[in-house]
Formats: C-alpha cells, structure tokens, sequence
C-alpha cells in the first residue's frame, strides 16, 4: 500500500516509529470503516470504460452532515451532496448540485496523472485532527482500479484531479482540496517522530 510508506528522513529511529506509526494508521482505518458509507461501489467490466467516485465523509462533530459526493461514469457526471457517514441509519435523501458532461480530453488527463498506479490503495492520515472528514476517491479503466482514502489530508495527484474536475463545476460550489492539509499531516508525523526520538534518548540515558 503506497499510502503506507515510511520516509526514514522524518526520524532517524526508523523502527520504532515504523511501528507507531503503522499501529496508528490501522486503528483509524477500522475506525473510520465504522463511520464511513462506502458508496462507490461500481460493477467492473472488462472494457475501457471510465469510472470516478469522489465522496466525502464527516468526521466528530461533522459525523452525518451532508458532503460533496461526485461520480463520473464514462463522461457524464452526477455531483450531490449526501450524508457519507452516520452511526445508525443512513439518510436517503440527495441534494443534486448540478450534472454535465466532460471533454475526453480530461479523462485522458486524468488517467496520465495515475500513470503508473494499477490497481493500487493509497491510505494517508493526520491522527492529530480527531474530527474533520475522511475523501474517498476511486478511479477505474475498465478493471483497472486506484483508490484512495485520505483522512484529514490530501494528495498532490487528487488536488491534480480535483482541479481538472472543478472546471466543469458551478464556481460557488467548487470541490476543495488543499496543499495545506498535506503539510499539516507531514508536520504530525515529524513532531511524532521528535516525540518518539527524545523518549528513547531518555530512555538510554536512564540506562548508563
């Protein structure tokens, strides 16, 4: 899983925090699996046709609000809001925004930006936002299948993709992805290791 990978640059004690790390982000994928609808399931067929879930689900306080949710299915494209999470009993009802159609020309610019991925689970978080949403993204070629699931963060290959898509959108309804929300996950994970680094120094210096 790429959205698994470990920089050894962010902590020079790189199995410890390998393991804190990893522990970390498996407890709140189980968590988030309890909180979030997933509603991009699509049948796979084996032709070239092009598929794209984008949907966000609220988190905390933001738990059963209505988000953004969007599909493209070859190049006409439906975009919703609707309730992507909840505890109990999931809302039926949809808010239509808008639908339409897109250039091939963009789904070619699409798929160039995943050049490379095939058939591959990207999973990011920022464990230091306990509330706040999770965006599941699922773009498919025929049975060829990339998903992505971002927990309080982004992807410069999703804002990529999310820009192309938002010229097709209403300008006060744009979809919203930020670099921001990728620096702040990054910065987690370097005070975490700082954390991690300093007990361990203690730790030897309690031994001598």
């Amino acid at each position: 899983m790429k959205g698994l990978q470990i920089k050894n640059k962010y902590c020079p004690n790189y199995l410890n925090f390998t393991a804190i790390k990893k522990i970390t982000i498996i407890l709140l994928l189980l968590l988030g699996q309890q909180a979030f609808a997933q509603t991009s399931k699509h049948k796979l067929t084996a032709d070239t046709s092009f598929y794209l879930y984008y949907g966000v689900a609220g988190l905390g306080s933001n738990l059963g609000s209505f988000e953004p949710t969007l599909r493209i299915y070859d190049r006409h494209f439906a975009y919703t809001k609707e309730q992507n999470s909840y505890w109990s009993e999931r809302s039926t009802k949809k808010e239509l925004i808008c639908t339409g159609r897109i250039r091939q020309s963009s789904v070619d610019s699409i798929l160039k930006i995943l050049q490379g991925l095939k058939d591959t689970t990207i999973y990011k978080t920022n464990p230091g936002i306990m509330s706040g949403s999770i965006t599941y993204v699922a773009i498919a070629q025929g049975r060829d299948t990339v998903n992505f699931t971002l927990d309080n963060t982004s992807d410069t290959r999703i804002i990529k993709i999310v820009d192309i898509i938002n010229t097709y959108l209403p300008k006060n309804k744009k979809l919203y992805e930020s670099a921001d929300a990728i620096k702040r996950e990054e910065a987690y994970w370097i005070r975490l290791s700082n954390e991690v680094m300093k007990q361990n120094n203690d730790s030897i210096k309690r031994k001598q």
